[in-house]
This record gives structure tokens, C-alpha cells and sequence, in this order.
């Protein structure tokens, strides 16, 4: 797990985990996310292609608006 969110929606929490294959991420999934307390529903979206990543915060973004 790489990072966790708390968010708004029908989902209260999202995970974003990076995983060697779909095995290994199953594996995180069956034996570990599954029988945590309090977790009732998993819902999967799997990244086909990254097509910008950055952590970088554009300077406009930062700038105080008025």
C-alpha cells in the first residue's frame, strides 16, 4: 500500500496499492484487506496505462487568488 485516502462518494476510503502482478494483488486483497475489521465491501480498479504522474504542484496553483 503506497497510499490511503479518506474520500467523499460511495466508497469512504481509497487505497492505492502497487502490486508485482494481479497474483500478488490478490493475495493483498484475499488475505490481508479482506479480514480487516470493519471492512464490508471491496471495489477494484486496476491502472491499464499511466498517462501523467506527478507530484509536482503547478506554481499558478499555488499563487493567493485576488
Amino acid at each position: 500500500m503506497i497510499a490511503t485516502y479518506i474520500i467523499t462518494g460511495e466508497a469512504n476510503y481509497l487505497l492505492r496499492v502497487r502490486a508485482r502482478n494481479l497474483r500478488h494483488y490478490s493475495q493483498f486483497v484475499l488475505e490481508r484487506l479482506y479480514k480487516t475489521t470493519g471492512v464490508l465491501d471491496i471495489r477494484s480498479n486496476i491502472v491499464l496505462q499511466t498517462l501523467k504522474e506527478s507530484v509536482a504542484i503547478e506554481p499558478e496553483l499555488l499563487q493567493a487568488e485576488g
